[in-house]
């Protein structure tokens, strides 16, 4: 095995070394079921063009070229990018067609220029590979004859707050119209639970207790949740049009999903201008506070850089933020906070001169997550829609304003924010939802991946590999 891998290794050198490996496999690429949103359904399209509707599908939001600061691409979009298939394919071949048959392997790889070590009197020869980026099967949900849990995410897939019991939302009896049959799990109606019985990846459709006489819209007012990562369905909505990605309290900025985040590197702590007209006052900063383990993908650690840091203001000062933004525009508004659990520091947040939560405390959101999430970090997000009354948009914490007498600590403290567009109704994604009896009651489909072992976990996946011959 030892000698395996160091043929392999000293193959790559070999690729490196002639030219032929253009680049590092960066990677590996994991393969992840459960975060595409099987349940929602959106009207927005995709970025095709820089006009919504032109050709049919386009959403618009191709920037101009250049306009985009790396890492973004700044040039023209791939030429049929988002067709159903991708069909691509390519020969290599010797650089010099100097093939002898009356000489010997090693006399024509030296002739044909074949990548090896050793020049003239070779000593190894790549004789075929095939390169790329290894594939990791990702981590399991359950094992096979494991209990499946209902979700601990509402039907728009923001996690549930402290206060809501996720077996108080959601049917214990998965959604079906043919008694589960073929389902790939079991449903035992007198453990009232659900069973995982077929390896591989399973769907399962949950079904809200509770229902209403409208069918089911966008999200709408305000929200406070967790987030426990930075991808799809931990708890953040990034993906979208952003007006603003801002970091607080420190200059480390990054992509996460498609928010390009800005850092905060001025140590000014009134009027300090981030970006297009994104005007922060506060009176201190602290670049690394509390760094929470939001997991391993890159987007889990470009957001747990960004929250880790902080603008706080002492009571009775308020930290305060002005956006600039388009009067007569929806906006979705993501308060992202991060704090020591049970810590009962606490304010109230003003958004546009509504308070849209009052005695905020956010340690006890973090507790009660921390508790359920065992040892992976949470913060909480306070989500709010709101249709801008005029060209700017101020966010004030005010501590001053709290009442809960239970407060021990009143100087505000935030990490981050978002601010996304959604210019139209068609912007907005709505569940799925089923109607019994005249009431919509909203569906959520998981995909979970079970092994096919009580005990094994799922093999990693590679398919980079290389044939050498020793000469």
């Amino acid at each position: 095995m030892n000698d395996v891998r160091s043929l392999k290794v000293l193959g790559m050198a070999v690729l490196a070394a002639t030219g032929l490996m253009a680049q590092q496999p960066k990677g590996p690429v994991e393969l992840r079921q459960d975060l595409t949103p099987y349940n929602l359904t959106s009207f927005r399209g995709l970025p095709i063009s820089s006009v919504a509707g032109t050709p049919p599908g386009s959403d618009g939001r191709v920037p101009a070229q250049g306009a985009q600061l790396p890492p973004l691409p700044s040039g023209p979009p791939t030429v049929r990018q988002f067709q159903a298939g991708v069909f691509f394919g390519g020969t290599v071949r010797p650089k010099a067609a100097l093939l002898d048959g009356a000489r010997s392997m090693v006399a024509n790889a030296v002739r044909l220029d074949l990548p090896r070590l050793g020049g003239g009197s070779p000593t190894l020869i790549l004789l075929r590979a095939q390169m790329g980026s290894p594939v990791v099967s990702r981590g399991l949900d359950y094992f096979f004859g494991s209990m499946i849990q209902v979700p601990t995410t509402d039907e728009y897939g923001v996690l549930l707050p402290p206060n809501v019991r996720k077996e108080d939302y959601w049917y214990p009896e998965p959604y079906t119209l043919n008694k589960h049959a073929d389902a790939g799990y079991y449903w035992s109606p007198n453990a009232r639970a659900v069973f995982a019985t077929k390896p591989g990846v399973v769907e399962v459709t949950w079904r809200r207790m509770g229902g209403s006489t409208a069918r089911p819209g966008p999200p709408s007012g305000t929200t406070i949740g967790l987030f426990t990562g930075g991808d799809v369905n931990e708890g953040l909505d990034l993906q979208g049009s952003f007006a603003y990605a801002l970091n607080f309290g420190a200059s480390s900025a990054g992509i996460v999903g498609d928010a390009n985040f800005v850092g905060d590197s001025s140590s000014a702590v009134t009027g300090v201008v981030l970006t297009n007209g994104a005007v922060l006052t506060a009176q201190n900063k602290i670049d690394a506070w509390i760094t929470p383990n939001l997991g391993n993908t890159a987007n889990d650690q470009r957001l747990s850089e960004i929250t880790r840091s902080i603008r706080w203001s002492g009571n009775p000062a308020k930290p305060t933020v002005d956006l600039a933004v388009t009067s007569g525009t929806r906006y979705k508004l993501q308060l992202l906070f991060v704090e020591v659990p049970g810590n009962k520091r606490g304010f109230n947040v003003v958004v546009g001169g509504q308070t849209v939560a009052s005695n905020f405390i956010p340690g006890d959101y973090v507790a009660s997550g921390t508790s359920n999430q065992g040892t992976k970090g949470v913060g909480v997000v306070i989500t709010h829609i709101i249709e801008a009354a005029t060209s700017t948009i101020r966010i004030e914490l005010d501590g001053a304003a709290a009442t809960n007498p239970l407060l021990t600590d009143r100087n505000p403290v935030i990490s981050g924010l978002t601010l996304e567009r959604l210019e139209s109704a068609a912007d907005t994604t709505v569940p799925e939802a089923i109607q019994d009896s005249g009431i919509w009651y909203p569906i959520f489909k998981q995909r979970l991946l079970v092994s096919g072992s009580l005990v094994k976990p799922s093999r990693p996946i590679y398919w980079t590999q290389g044939d050498f011959q020793k000469t």
